[in-house]
């Protein structure tokens, strides 16, 4: 038999060469499974972190879009309360006269007018009148009026002349939309 250093040794020597063969092999195998368990593990460990990575991605992107959303929904709450309630459309009729009288122009009748659209929270409600006064006078009040009440939308506009010298009639048509009284 070879001998583990090729040399005559002792029967003491071989006999614990002879223990000690078994042990490492059991030592030897041993290391095998930590090994391989530990690559099992670290490939598992690696996996898991990849799944949680696309996930903590996915919810990032998803919260940003919900933090868009809403930011959205505040600016659109924002613009839909600058629209009138439905039942306090005449007051705006009343305001847009008192407005014109501060401007030195006369409004002597006004009509309104309120129509469903396809959208179930809103209506559109329209009001029709003349001004009458001069021409820078009535210039001002139409400018003011699109920039005080944004949510006025001029739709017809006509100018003609009267029988007063230095004055000027416009037939004015503006509209709005209105909040139903659900959404009050």
């Amino acid at each position: 038999m070879l001998s583990f250093f090729h040399l005559n040794t002792s029967p003491t020597t071989s006999q614990i060469f002879k223990f000690l063969r078994p042990l490492s092999l059991l030592t030897a195998l041993a290391i095998l499974v930590v090994l391989a368990t530990y690559g099992l593990g670290l490939y598992s460990a690696q996996r898991h972190l990849a799944e949680l990575s696309s996930t903590y991605q996915t919810e990032q992107a998803t919260q940003s879009k919900k933090k868009t959303a809403q930011a959205t929904q505040r600016i659109l709450a924002k613009f839909w309360n600058q629209f009138p309630a439905q039942p306090d459309f005449t007051d705006v009729g009343v305001a847009i006269a008192s407005f014109a009288k501060s401007h030195h122009v006369r409004i002597p009748g006004m009509s309104y007018d309120v129509q469903k659209i396809k959208h179930q929270h809103t209506s559109k409600g329209t009001l029709s009148f003349e001004a009458l006064g001069p021409y820078e006078s009535i210039r001002r009040f139409i400018y003011e009026l699109e920039t005080s009440w944004p949510s006025l939308f001029i739709e017809k506009l006509a100018a003609k002349r009267t029988k007063k010298p230095g004055e000027v009639a416009f037939t004015i048509k503006v509209a709005t939309f209105l909040r139903t009284d659900s959404d009050t």
